[in-house]
């Protein structure tokens, strides 16, 4: 009897033991739900309280990135064209050089050619009208022997006009075959002691051309008396066309001949005396030129035409 009493208890102690077992294992089995779910899941006021610092941050981010990018925008320098580098003149080297031995050699040759006779002993100016106009012969006078080695004319005219109201006038003219019979204008007027005040270009109507003359016309002062004064007026008749400047007058003299057209060139040139009024005096002037010029237009086809 005890030996079967022994038995069930030992049975019963055995049974309670798996039934401890058996609720120790859902305990712990909740435990470990109990934790992963606070792990993996959160409650309401869990997840609000998560939340709320990380929607600050974000807010404080946001507030922060927006101010550090107007901060970057005002520190920002406005934007500026980047400057271009300095030019590659290495390319434009050949032209240059070329250019600048073509531009030595013509002055080589400007200054060295030898004076050509065109028409040597023949004289044309000699047909230039003595009247004209209203305009008649006072006097003809002579270059003087130093302008005259200087600049070797072939011929030359140096006569003054007077007219019916008594106004004077200077018309000259230099013919020359080579270039060395041109120089600069104002030194022929400083020689004669007239000194520039002013220069300005302008165009002359010819009567009997079917184009205008470019002239210049200068004021002048007399540099030994200033109450002295003129108007003149001047310009280059070349083979290749009419020029109001030395430099192209002799190239336009030299390509001619350089082309086979052995022509000459003349400078041709007025002066009158001055009445106090500059704009009279030099319509006077253009009218005793104009008049002068219609006349060898006729009679001077070399000159003018």
């Amino acid at each position: 009897m005890e030996k079967v009493e022994k038995d069930i208890d030992m049975k019963m102690e055995e049974n309670g033991a798996g039934t401890d077992l058996q609720e120790t294992e859902p305990v712990l089995e909740t435990d470990l739900d109990g934790v992963n779910g606070h792990s993996d899941t959160l409650t309401e006021s869990e997840v609000a309280e998560a939340e709320e610092p990380a929607s600050m941050n974000g807010s404080a981010e946001g507030v922060e990135t927006g101010e550090t990018e107007a901060a970057l925008d005002e520190a920002a320098p406005t934007a500026i064209a980047e400057p271009r580098g300095p030019v590659n003149i290495s390319k434009f080297r050949i032209p240059m050089i070329a250019l600048a031995i073509c531009m030595a050699g013509l002055v080589f040759a400007l200054q060295t050619i030898k004076p050509v006779e065109a028409n040597k002993g023949v004289d044309t100016l000699v047909k230039v009208p003595r009247n004209f106009g209203g305009w008649f012969n006072s006097e003809d006078y002579s270059m003087s022997e130093e302008a005259k080695k200087v600049l070797m004319p072939d011929e030359y005219l140096a006569r003054v006009y007077r007219s019916s109201d008594g106004a004077v006038a200077d018309f000259t003219i230099i013919a020359g075959s080579h270039t060395a019979a041109f120089h600069n204008p104002q030194v022929c007027f400083r020689v004669q002691r007239w000194n520039f005040t002013d220069n300005q270009l302008d165009s002359l109507e010819v009567p009997g051309l079917d184009h205008s003359i470019p002239v210049r016309i200068v004021r002048l002062v007399n540099s030994d008396d200033e109450r002295r004064q003129s108007v003149g007026m001047y310009f280059y008749a070349t083979p290749l066309g009419y020029r109001t400047d030395t430099s192209s007058a002799r190239i336009m003299l030299f390509a001619a001949r350089a082309v086979g057209i052995k022509k000459r060139a003349y400078f041709v040139r007025f002066i009158k005396d001055g009445t106090g009024n500059a704009e009279r005096d030099a319509l006077q002037l253009k009218e005793f030129a104009s008049a002068a010029l219609a006349e060898m237009v006729k009679t001077n086809p070399e000159v003018i035409h």
